[in-house]
């Protein structure tokens, strides 16, 4: 995909056919951190939201981690840090003719920002293209692995969350005696909700990546691959081979 912003032509990845497993790797811990902490007040709400409801339901340990994710989120607001443009600049291949490394380090992120910024382009635009090219990529990856994002739990929660959203909108449009609906599947899904630690040495963050690491560290054993040299549908595809070998071979 190219952007044309303010003159500035900015290429990024946008299909897993092309796109490095590494960037994706990070894309995809970036919008881990944001879905479950977020960075800006409106999250802060949605924590507070959250945290009355386990308060009010005598859940503690589960409003223990909401606090220590609300906690985090206002932490990122006064540093500045915002997951979503980190996750951003993942996709980024090149600004300008400038191609960027497959594996980048935090300079390269803030010299990506850094760059963008410099484009003019705007956070609703830099978040409008994120999503667009999240569901793409998603779509992409579900035509080719099912199996791997088949999972029931999952399509279930999505739906409910689905159905919250538009009952709030039917309700801002002047839809009457609904308050009921929504106050019950707000609930189903605050129930069906546990709050997840991101930080720390068994946070969510370090786990995604020495997951990662290890499946990195098998393939390249296995095949005598550099896995950063594979795009996401390569990885994928010798991922499934193996789980076809094992399971061929009874393990």
């Amino acid at each position: 995909m190219r952007l044309n912003v303010n003159g500035n032509i900015v290429h990024l990845w946008d299909s897993i056919e092309e796109m490095p497993i590494t960037r994706y790797q990070d894309f995809n811990k970036y919008l881990m951190i944001d879905s479950g902490i977020g960075s800006d007040t409106e999250d802060v709400i949605k924590h507070t939201v959250t945290l009355e409801r386990f308060i009010t339901e005598k859940k503690q340990p589960q409003a223990l981690k909401e606090l220590a994710n609300m906690r985090q989120n206002m932490m990122f607001i006064l540093a500045g840090i915002n997951p979503k443009h980190d996750a951003f600049a993942q996709l980024v291949r090149e600004i300008n003719g400038k191609a960027y490394n497959t594996v980048l380090t935090r300079d390269d992120i803030e010299e990506i920002k850094e760059e963008l910024n410099k484009t003019g382009m705007s956070f609703k635009k830099m978040a409008a293209t994120l999503d667009e090219v999240k569901k793409k990529l998603d779509v992409e990856f579900e035509v080719y692995f099912p199996e791997t994002v088949n999972n029931v739990n999952l399509i279930d929660y999505f739906t409910r969350l689905k159905r919250f959203a538009i009952l709030i909108a039917q309700k801002i449009q002047g839809v009457k005696d609904i308050d009921g609906d929504i106050d019950k599947i707000e609930k189903s899904i605050i129930d069906s909700y546990e709050p997840k630690i991101y930080s720390g040495d068994s946070g969510l963050e370090v786990t995604h990546t020495t997951n990662f690491n290890e499946t990195s560290l098998a393939l390249s054993q296995r095949f005598n691959k550099d896995p950063d040299n594979l795009t996401v549908l390569k990885f994928y595809q010798l991922v499934e081979l193996v789980k076809q070998q094992n399971k061929k071979n009874g393990n």
